[in-house]
């Protein structure tokens, strides 16, 4: 699906939800782009053939993905990770490797089986609660107890940062209308099954993506990454008494302290690693983690520590611990 394509699927969904399958099918290089379009609710302006303006398509939904690979995979292929802020918008649903691949509970039933069932129950009868479900929301017109019950809901949902407590909020409105319609009488489940569903599948989203600042999480990541890519060949021994010829490109130095390595980042290296944050933003992420091991205490320091170089002189370098990242997260 094209972008444009993409904005006439979700102004036709306006006020309903939006499952988007076969992400594999999206343009690696523009997929974020949609997940950012999908969440602002507006498409581009465009103008007709007279080039007068025409207007834009709105639309406000909730997005749920799913498919063989999450957002962050399907971007890689082109080269570029994913920014935290599209993975924040575009939710991944673990949908494939539950008990029994896509479900938990088969009710008695063969895979197959209930899936054929549940295909033909789905084809023969889709579109009928959706109605039925507003009818009900508007007959009731109770503004002050529908805000009410959200609060109860939402309050089931644990989260550690503004973030999460986006994703959060999307899940728990899924799960107050869950619970409506079970109120109604509209889905003979038992009180309390669609909160449950909603809270196992955010308590999956949160584990996987783990706790914290979603960017933080991206830049540890990035700099792990690099670590373990360059680690032998753009770093050497700081305490060396010569240069290391087979380092090219270096990236910074290493530094042993009680048998644990230390990584000695020059500013060019730690911006590359944390590719697409500026240098500002990177610190602080190594800040919040923990993960800078030394500083110097003066004023111009700026999170670094001065160290001779075996090449002669002196560099401000700033020292991470991959252990403390790692503890952080920053590998997940």
């Amino acid at each position: 699906m094209t972008k444009g394509g993409l904005e006439i699927e979700a102004s036709s969904r306006n006020d309903t939800i939006l499952p988007l399958d076969e992400i594999k099918r999206a343009d690696p290089k523009r997929v974020q782009e949609m997940a950012y379009s999908l969440a602002n609710g507006q498409g581009k302006g465009t103008m007709t053939r007279e080039r007068e303006g025409r207007a834009k398509l709105s639309w406000r939904l909730l997005t749920l993905s799913s498919g063989e690979r999450s957002l962050s995979e399907h971007a890689a292929i082109s080269g570029n990770a994913a920014h935290a802020g599209a993975e924040l918008r575009m939710v991944d649903v673990n949908a494939g490797t539950r008990t029994h691949r896509a479900f938990d509970e088969l009710h008695g039933l063969e895979g197959a089986d209930f899936h054929r069932q549940l295909t033909v129950a789905v084809g023969a009868h889709h579109g009928h609660l959706g109605p039925a479900f507003v009818e009900r929301l508007v007959a009731a017109d109770d503004k002050p107890g529908l805000l009410s019950d959200f609060d109860g809901i939402r309050a089931q949902f644990v989260e550690d940062n503004a973030q999460a407590g986006r994703v959060a909020d999307r899940f728990a409105v899924i799960a107050l209308a869950g619970e409506m319609a079970i109120a109604y009488g509209l889905l003979p489940w038992e009180q309390g099954t669609a909160l449950a569903d909603c809270r196992l599948l955010y308590g999956e989203w949160l584990s996987r993506v783990g706790g914290g600042n979603a960017e933080d999480r991206q830049i540890l990541a990035g700099i792990l990454d690099f670590i373990d890519k360059h680690g032998s060949s753009r770093f050497s021994d700081v305490d060396a008494t010569e240069v290391d010829a087979k380092v090219f490109n270096r990236a910074g130095y290493w530094e042993l302290v009680a048998g644990k390595r230390l990584y000695l980042f020059n500013k060019s290296a730690l911006s590359e690693a944390a590719h697409g944050f500026g240098l500002t933003r990177v610190v602080k992420a190594l800040e919040v983690g923990g993960a800078l091991a030394k500083r110097d205490t003066d004023r111009d320091s700026r999170k670094t520590k001065k160290y001779r170089i075996p090449v002669g002189g002196s560099a401000r370098l700033y020292v991470i611990d991959p252990e403390a990242m790692d503890s952080e997260g920053g590998g997940a």
